[in-house]
């Protein structure tokens, strides 16, 4: 009886181990930029349970079932690192299944996917050869029946490095950010796969996403430094809110949150408290704005807001899922995560401190537009729960105003067709745009504005994309100033505070 290391052809364990492995070391050098840290072993370990795994059940039947099972795995497991190759290098972080809820409009990102990928064309191969090799020596692989004897070595490879590798967590599982954190109290899959590796990261993203999984609230209390005994009068920016009684709610974390609210240093009121208080605001969250646009020759008119308004160099738009994480982070002041930006599109959601609820409750006009379809990312359920009922974009009115068919649609046509929707009336108003021209791709093959605004950057000593990305970013410019004249021309500039962040960084554009 041939033993399970005796096989003339190759075993199943050591083609699974090997394609793991590799993808996972290659993923690791991909995303984060090293191969040996401790991360090594872990990975190394959960590789060989999940190789014994799989080498179990493609061989307890016959030859030509088995077959198919293992091109099933193996094509699995090197779709699945594609996707995480792909996702990661689009959006910084890994694919979550709680994501799936944004799964709707993912056609839309096909050209980006596929430009990113022939961009990174040599990185794609590198993780679709551990399937193309499978499929060249697929005469090398046993993939017969296994017997009796190496049915039980495989369990036993099962039973010993599941607790080999939850026994080698345990050594600095106290420590912030520990393997053994990842593995049992925290949702992270980027900063897991490092640790725990791809696939196990995957694996426990996928039984949390099925059993409603909450990590474990960890609070540490901030000390209240009430310095009012050496002030004559403090006036403190406070909430009216009642800590003490919603402590008495059954849910833990929310127990925990309002004693962490309850013990926070209040923060004192400055020479900026109130500075436009009753003023009009127009926010504005721009397509792919990033400082780079700022020129005083293409874009003159950003280039006046942010040399004579206030500018906030420590703010940061990173891509959290694209516009739509952008779009939570500006409108409530949170840091989103894939799990909440998921659960926030379902309908009853309630975000009393978001921006349009706190205008509303100020008595305020406030609406919001978009140019672009009215329900992408959820906004027809999204936009009530941040306090824009009306709410105007296209396919739900905003058609009738302006063209919105073209691709990416115009700025300026957005801001001249609904600015005397608002600017009109005798009631304060908080408007929310919400901007497209600066979309990517940037080319002046497939993006209408990019090629609209072309004669104006051709003489830029720029790389082509470049002069596309600020081609776009100039109908954003010439909206702004067609904004301001009409405010101006309505008696209304001095009384209103334009605001505009960028909902993402252009991460189409290499760094370079």
């Amino acid at each position: 009886m041939k033993s399970f290391f005796e096989n003339k052809k190759i075993n199943f364990f050591f083609v699974y181990f090997i394609l793991i492995f590799y993808l996972e070391t290659l993923f690791k050098i991909y995303k984060y930029g090293h191969i040996f840290n401790v991360g090594t072993l872990y990975i190394f370990s959960f590789s060989c349970l999940i190789a014994f795994f799989c080498t179990f059940i493609t061989t307890i039947l016959n030859s030509k079932i088995n077959k198919i099972i293992n091109y099933i795995i193996i094509s699995f497991i090197t779709l699945l690192f594609i996707v995480q190759f792909v996702f990661s290098g689009l959006f910084s972080t890994l694919f979550s299944f709680s994501s799936l809820g944004l799964a709707n409009q993912a056609v839309d990102f096909v050209s980006i996917i596929l430009s990113f990928i022939f961009s990174h064309f040599g990185w794609f191969l590198l993780f679709l050869l551990p399937l193309i090799m499978s499929i060249i020596f697929h005469k090398k692989v046993d993939f017969s029946k296994t017997n009796r004897t190496n049915l039980i070595i495989n369990i036993c490879g099962i039973l010993a490095f599941y607790f080999i590798s939850l026994i080698m967590l345990v050594p600095g599982k106290d420590k912030l950010y520990s393997a053994y954190e990842f593995y049992f109290k925290r949702n992270d899959p980027t900063l897991a796969a490092d640790k725990l590796g791809v696939l196990t990261t995957m694996r426990l993203d996928f039984t949390r996403w099925l059993t409603d999984f909450e990590e474990e609230l960890v609070i540490n209390n901030p000390n209240n430094d009430d310095n009012s005994d050496n002030l004559e009068e403090i006036f403190y920016n406070e909430l009216d809110i009642d800590f003490e009684m919603l402590q008495t709610e059954s849910n833990p974390s929310l127990k925990q949150l309002s004693e962490y609210f309850k013990n926070a240093s209040k923060t004192n009121k400055n020479e900026y408290t109130g500075m436009f208080k009753d003023k009009n605001l127009i926010f504005i969250l721009a397509e792919g704005f990033n400082e780079i646009a700022v020129n005083p020759e293409v874009t003159p008119t950003l280039y006046k807001l942010t040399h004579e308004g206030f500018v906030f160099n420590n703010f940061y738009s990173p891509v959290f899922l694209s516009t739509t994480g952008g779009e939570f982070q500006a409108m409530t002041g949170l840091i989103p995560t894939q799990e909440i930006l998921s659960s926030w599109k379902k309908p009853g959601k309630e975000l009393l401190l978001s921006l349009g609820n706190v205008f509303n409750n100020l008595g305020y006009d406030v609406n919001a537009y978009h140019n672009w379809t009215y329900n992408y990312y959820s906004r027809d359920i999204t936009m009530p729960s941040l306090g824009f009922n009306n709410y105007l974009a296209c396919w739900n009115g905003l058609e009738n105003y302006m063209n919105c068919r073209k691709w990416p649609t115009s700025d300026i046509e957005l801001m001249n067709q609904t600015s005397d929707m608002y600017i009109s009336g005798d009631t304060k108003f908080m408007t929310y745009y919400i901007t497209l021209s600066g979309h990517a791709e940037y080319n002046f093959g497939g993006n209408y504005i990019a090629a609209k605004n072309k004669q104006l950057v051709e003489h830029l000593n720029y790389p082509s994309a470049i002069k596309a990305y600020l081609a776009t970013q100039i109908e954003l410019d010439k909206s702004l100033e067609l904004l301001i004249k009409k405010l101006e021309s309505a008696g209304v500039l001095e009384d209103t505070v334009i605001a505009l962040v960028g909902d993402h960084y252009p991460y189409t554009i290499d760094i370079d």
